[in-house]
């Protein structure tokens, strides 16, 4: 009778402590998650609306201008305004640029988005955008921005991770999108 009660004893401690490692470890990945009030440079859709409009009436006019007198033979299209890149094939680049940079000791990543063109079938240069990896070895991370985007000229010191592929695989609208 002493054996089986120790035997059951051992046996509701062992469920004991499975159940506090999974607990702990389902409140560990809980945690791990970033509460949405830290997301820094966060932008509402008047922000988005105001900051979209001066884009329009301003570089977005010159660039289509600049078409249409470089390229008169060329029925006149817009040029793109806006690019639309998947979810999930942005989470798995984002682990991709994680796992290269850890092989390559590099710290404080980030990502950098360059406007850029690409020659269409029409012989009309287009505007893309592509994600760069960036790193900043050695420099922590910076704290003072986080309620908007980092003043012109202040990307905290980041270099390009040159030794990672980028990303250009997304999509654009025709005609260019509006927004919202």
């Amino acid at each position: 009778m002493e054996a089986i009660s120790k035997t059951v004893l051992l046996i509701v401690i062992i469920v004991l402590i499975l159940v506090i490692l999974y607990l702990l470890f389902k409140k560990v990945k809980l945690s791990s998650e970033p509460p949405v009030e830290t997301i820094m440079g966060r932008i509402n859709v008047k922000e988005g609306i105001a900051k979209q409009k001066v884009y329009v009436d301003n570089q977005y006019e010159y660039i289509n201008s600049a078409l249409q007198k470089n390229y008169p033979t060329t029925p006149f299209v817009p040029d793109n305004r806006e690019a639309w890149f998947d979810l999930e094939n942005l989470k798995a680049y984002i682990v991709y640029v994680e796992r290269e940079s850890a092989k390559l000791g590099l710290k404080n990543l980030g990502l950098r988005v360059y406007s850029a063109a690409t020659f269409e079938a029409d012989g009309v240069p287009r505007s893309t955008y592509f994600f760069w990896p960036t790193n900043n070895n050695g420099i922590p991370k910076s704290t003072s921005h986080q309620k908007s985007a980092m003043p012109l000229g202040d990307d905290g010191g980041n270099s390009n991770s040159d030794e990672i592929d980028g990303l250009n695989y997304g999509g654009s609208g025709r005609p260019p999108a509006g927004f919202p």
